[in-house]
């Protein structure tokens, strides 16, 4: 099959995409874009209203982590996750208040990685919704699209540095 996922592949993501395939019955030579199943403005919306129902962390992708290589490994990723995205939210405020696309772009990508790669799942979710944007050259319909993204990086932070230390 030649199917498609986005990287770092979620279990949920990836079972969500099968049931999809396999409720549409598509097939081998046919593509499956999730995007196209509702409005693009519906999907908008939502994505705005269900945003709030995230959870911060991916427990499952954290977990995994810890197994490979234990408490310290988590805690590492996590203390340079923090001050790599603290930086890069610095320089994206740089990008939009200059108004700079390509810049955006990169930085949005950037987020999008790395929070998938350590668990941070709401914030992840944001930036790859906020990097579809950047990709095609866009701002992001909500005009407090910078402010939520640094609230939910905040509480992306502050859940990481609480996680092991009950």
């Amino acid at each position: 099959m030649n199917y498609h996922l986005g990287k770092p592949v979620f279990k949920d993501e990836l079972i969500s995409a099968i049931a999809v395939m396999l409720r549409n019955r598509r097939y081998r030579n046919n593509t499956m874009n999730s995007q196209n199943f509702h409005e693009p403005e519906q999907n908008k919306t939502k994505f705005w209203e269900t945003l709030g129902n995230e959870k911060v962390l991916d427990l499952s992708t954290i977990n995994s982590l810890k197994e490979i290589g234990g408490l310290e490994l988590i805690e590492s990723l996590f203390e340079t996750f923090i001050a790599d995205s603290e930086k890069m939210i610095g320089e994206l405020e740089n990008a939009v208040v200059r108004e700079e696309m390509k810049q955006y772009d990169h930085i949005m990508h950037t987020l999008k990685g790395s929070s998938g790669s350590v668990g941070a799942n709401k914030m992840f979710v944001l930036s790859s919704y906020i990097n579809q944007c950047s990709h095609n050259g866009i701002w992001p319909e909500n005009e407090s699209w910078l402010q939520i993204f640094k609230a939910v990086f905040a509480d992306t932070a502050n859940e990481m540095k609480n996680l092991f230390q009950k």
